[in-house]
C-alpha cells in the first residue's frame, strides 16, 4: 500500500446493520411472535410457543431455536414445518428501531463531511425490510445487500462489498473506516484493505462477547462513544 492510502483523510464510514445501527434481538423477537403465532395456528391451540422460543433465546441465541423448541413442545420438528416457520420469522414486518442517538450520529457525521455506507449480510428480503424499517437511507450511498452480490457466498468476510465500495467512491485504505460488531466477519477484508476499522459493543448484542483474534482494535459500548472516536478521525 503506498504512502498516500497510508495518511489519507477519513472521507467515507460504512456500517454493519445488525446489532450496530439497531438492536437485532428486536428483530428476532418479532419473528419469533410471528413464527409462534403460525405455530398456534398449525396445531390449532394455545400452546405457549412464545415462551419457550424466547426461554431458548435468552438461555443459548437462535441457533437451532426451531428445533430444539419443537421439541421441548412436543412437536415433532418436520422439515416442511421448520420451513414453515423459517418463513414467518423472516417475512414478519419489523418492528425496529435505530440505537437511541444514531439518527443525530449520522446527521452529525454527515455535517462534518462524512460519506456513509452500508453493508449487511443476510436474506436480501429480509434485509431490505430492515433497511426500509429503520428508515436511514437517505443518509447513505452506497448501500450494499451482499445477498445480491451473489448470494451466500459474497456475504461478508468476503471482498466483494468492501471492493464494490472501493469501485463505487474511488476511495482506498484510510480514507475509509467500517464500523461493525463482529470480528469474524466485518474486519477481516477492511483490514487486508488497510481501512480503520471500529467495533461495536452494545450490551446484550449477539456478538458482544466474540473473541477479536486482533488485540488492539477499538471497540466501544455505545453511541456517545462510537461518535467520539469517528469524530476524532475526522478531524
Amino acid at each position: 500500500m503506498d504512502h498516500k492510502a497510508m495518511t489519507a483523510r477519513l472521507q467515507m464510514i460504512v456500517f454493519d446493520l445488525d446489532d450496530t445501527l439497531y438492536p437485532e434481538k428486536d428483530f428476532v423477537k418479532g419473528g419469533l411472535e410471528a413464527a409462534a403465532s403460525r405455530l398456534d395456528e398449525r396445531l390449532g391451540r394455545a400452546t405457549g410457543v412464545l415462551d419457550v422460543f424466547m426461554e431458548i433465546l435468552e438461555r443459548q441465541g437462535v441457533d437451532h431455536l426451531f428445533d430444539q423448541g419443537l421439541s421441548l413442545l412436543g412437536v415433532s420438528p418436520e422439515p416442511d414445518l421448520i420451513r414453515d416457520l423459517v418463513r414467518s420469522f423472516r417475512n414478519h414486518r419489523p418492528r425496529i428501531a435505530p440505537h437511541p442517538g444514531v439518527p443525530g450520529l449520522l446527521q452529525g457525521l454527515v455535517g462534518r463531511g462524512a460519506r456513509l455506507g452500508l453493508i449487511t449480510d443476510g436474506p436480501l428480503s429480509v434485509q431490505r425490510n430492515k433497511w426500509d424499517a429503520l428508515d436511514l437511507r437517505a443518509t447513505f450511498d452506497p448501500v450494499i445487500f451482499t445477498d445480491a452480490l451473489g448470494g451466500r457466498d459474497r456475504w461478508k468476510p468476503h471482498p466483494a462489498a468492501f471492493r464494490t465500495v472501493e469501485q463505487r467512491t474511488g476511495l482506498s485504505g484510510r480514507a475509509l473506516a467500517m464500523v461493525g460488531d463482529r470480528p469474524d466477519r466485518d474486519f477481516p477484508t477492511p483490514d487486508s484493505l488497510g481501512w480503520r476499522t471500529l467495533r461495536m459493543r452494545h450490551k446484550g448484542s449477539f456478538h458482544e462477547d466474540d473473541t477479536d483474534t486482533q488485540g488492539d482494535r477499538p471497540a466501544v459500548p455505545g453511541v456517545e462513544e462510537l461518535g467520539n472516536v469517528l469524530m476524532n478521525w475526522l478531524d
